[in-house]
């Protein structure tokens, strides 16, 4: 292609399709790093899931001709989606707790169980006993 016959007009329109190329592309761009800064205030733990569905967020409501606040976008998708910021239930078990390696809360039930017999002992009550036998139970 030769520079001489080319139409100034047609030269010009060309580029100007360039330059909005490249304008919407530094825009993706632009968009990208303001949801990773903002994913990565909020704690996100899944970034490429959360990404993605805020990118589709995005498009929405600027589609609807809405304008898009990024930070309330992602408070909002952190209090419907919390699995991706770490905020699931944990399945796991609670550490141990303290030297004898039980955790905190059976040795609640222990103590509580303990409290429970010696309040038996001290007053026959046959409700008592059988709230100390419940509470050993488990």
């Amino acid at each position: 292609m030769n520079d001489e016959h080319v139409d100034p007009q047609e030269r010009a329109a060309a580029l100007e399709e360039q330059l909005t190329a490249a304008r919407a592309e530094l825009e993706r761009e632009r968009l990208t790093r303001q949801i990773e800064i903002e994913l990565q205030r909020a704690g996100a733990t899944e970034t490429e899931a959360t990404a993605a569905l805020l990118r589709e967020r995005v498009r929405e409501a600027a589609g609807a001709g809405k304008q898009v606040d990024l930070r309330s976008l992602v408070a909002e998708m952190k209090k419907t989606k919390a699995a991706l910021f770490g905020g699931a239930p944990r399945t796991s078990v609670a550490p141990p707790g303290g030297a004898t390696g039980v955790p905190r809360t059976e040795r609640a039930g222990v103590q509580a169980a303990q409290q429970a017999a010696e309040e038996a002992r001290a007053s026959g009550d046959r409700r008592a006993l059988l709230r100390y036998l419940k509470l050993r139970r488990g």
